[in-house]
């Protein structure tokens, strides 16, 4: 039984928790107008600048370095992203803060109150996204930066009249929601494009389907958008990221005989974007001065941690040291002419030194990683093969030739119902020696035992299996507990590859010990959707 609500911060989550509940959500932008309308411009980004990105993969990631770079030059950021891990406060922040309670017990109440007297049947994400725009002008942010939710013409966050706007990457997701095609997604992703806004789009795009789109904008408005693309790249020599260099420009484009391995870190992949994307507001920007802002990355993207089994406790090999910041009052501390340096600590990680914390009997590597579809599965699996190899061969990629290089490799995975289970298990085929499967907290969840059955039909009995029913915790303990047993592991070193869910990873970061705020009872969108639109058509 439910323990009592004992706070006002815990009844309005459990009102948030129950507001989709018995009604049709239809997606599109009028709720989020008629709020702002009878609010006022305190609910409005009017009084702040803003970026604003949607994309397949790597969105949640570059909003992360572009607030990133931007506070380490001493401008005040609001990010706005979802879905959060263990706690709502996750989905805003100011300069890595998130959200207080009482922040929201202020804030919340007073839009709650003008959509019940004005028949505004507003859903969990446009009541968050209207909250993230109050909570900014409070705080004053100079800039702010949303993460679209899903897709991006009729997302909540489309109300933003946007400095920038972005599109990480477009590939087959949410497929049932947003179209069967790439280019049926394109149009939904690409209705973030506006008049005169510079559009930055990632190399895994369909541009001529955005190209037309913003084309489109400037024939009715007479103000076209500027296009930027950028350009991919190919790794050269060996895994270190400050490898990977542009396989194109303007005068020199990629052709299908260029040798190279041209499946990038899509860490360096969205290092560029952000850049890109910073360049278009901020011309002078010193890239130096933002480098290592932009290769941090957030909690749980390829999130790397050694678990030490006698102390049952996991140490972050990612965790920043403290980087200098400039300090300013405006905006031209992103150029040449800064100064002044002070010292502040990154909440987030970036790429470890290779060669340090490596296993032993006692030490197993984890990674945390919420790759869900199988694009992310593909460009996460490609890295894991080339960071953790398994088999005999060249070693080059890695900082020794030695035997205790070789690594078993060990993949726990949950899934959503609703994605494609054999294009995800393929990619963990080539990388892992045996797979557990999960059972994620999520009303939309695959069962564990499905996805073992899948398993087992693309040959990999012996390799795959459920313990404990599927549950995340007892899982993660027993894979733990000891080291792989049998002549096959020898002196191997150890990795663990936690992903395929957001909604598996507070129940890992808790059997892992590892520290994460978390509110009273759970709240996020797995418990919502049951009553969403089916098609953005809807």
């Amino acid at each position: 039984m439910m323990r009592p609500l004992s706070s006002k911060y815990e009844h309005l989550l459990d009102w948030l928790l129950h507001v989709n509940r018995g009604r049709q959500v239809k997606l599109g932008l009028q709720n989020m107008k008629d709020m702002q309308r009878l609010l006022g411009f305190r609910y409005t980004d009017r009084d702040f600048g803003s970026f604003h990105v949607a994309g397949t993969n790597g969105k949640g990631s570059v909003c992360w370095k572009l607030a990133k770079a931007m506070e380490s030059v001493g401008l005040r950021v609001g990010l706005f992203s979802s879905p959060h891990i263990s706690s709502f406060r996750e989905r805003i922040s100011v300069n890595g803060e998130a959200i207080t309670e009482k922040d929201i017990e202020m804030l919340l109440p007073p839009v709650i109150e003008t959509c019940a007297e004005n028949d505004i049947p507003a859903t969990f994400f446009e009541l968050t996204t209207i909250l993230s725009m109050g909570y900014f002008n409070m705080k004053q942010v100079d800039f702010a930066v949303y993460e679209v939710g899903l897709g991006g013409r009729l997302d909540s966050t489309n109300v933003l009249s946007p400095d920038v706007s972005v599109i990480t990457s477009i590939s087959l997701d949410h497929t049932q929601i947003l179209g069967d095609t790439i280019e049926e997604i394109a149009q939904e992703k690409g209705g973030i494009i506006k008049n005169g806004t510079p559009i930055v789009t990632g190399p895994n795009c369909p541009h001529h389907v955005l190209k037309e789109i913003a084309a489109r904008h400037g024939r009715q408005n007479s103000r076209e958008s500027c296009y930027v693309e950028v350009p991919p790249r190919v790794m050269v020599g060996n895994d270190d990221l400050k490898c990977y260099e542009h396989a194109a420009t303007v005068n020199n484009p990629v052709n299908d005989d260029d040798n190279g391995d041209k499946e990038c870190d899509y860490n360096a992949e969205n290092y560029d974007i952000a850049l890109m994307a910073l360049r278009q507001k901020f011309p002078e920007i010193d890239e130096k001065k933002v480098e290592r802002a932009l290769w941090s990355l957030p909690p749980c993207r390829f999130q790397q941690f050694v678990y030490l089994r006698k102390e049952m406790k996991c140490v972050d090999m990612t965790t920043m040291e403290n980087n200098s910041s400039v300090v300013v009052e405006n905006n031209d501390q992103l150029s040449n002419n800064s100064s002044n340096h002070d010292h502040r600590h990154y909440r987030g990680q970036e790429e470890p030194i290779c060669g340090e914390n490596r296993s032993s009997n006692n030490k197993v590597e984890v990674v945390l990683d919420v790759a869900h579809n199988e694009d992310a599965f593909r460009k996460l699996f490609a890295k894991v093969k080339k960071k953790y190899p398994r088999a005999t061969g060249s070693l080059s990629h890695d900082c020794s030739s030695s035997s205790s290089s070789y690594y078993h490799v060990t993949t726990v995975m949950g899934l959503s119902s609703t994605k494609d289970v054999n294009s995800c298990i393929k990619h963990i085929l080539m990388a892992t020696d045996r797979v557990f499967f999960v059972n994620a907290t999520s009303e939309r969840a695959r069962a564990a035992s499905d996805l073992l059955s899948y398993a087992l039909e693309k040959n990999m009995q012996g390799k795959a299996a459920v313990i404990e029913d599927g549950d995340v915790t007892q899982t993660l303990k027993s894979v733990t507990a000891t080291s792989p047993q049998g002549d096959h592991f020898n002196n191997r070193r150890e990795v663990i590859i936690i992903c395929g869910s957001f909604f598996i990873m507070k129940e890992a970061r808790a059997a892992l010990n590892i520290p994460q705020i978390i509110d009273s009872f759970d709240l996020n969108e797995r418990f919502k959707d049951r009553n969403v639109a089916t098609s953005i058509k809807d």
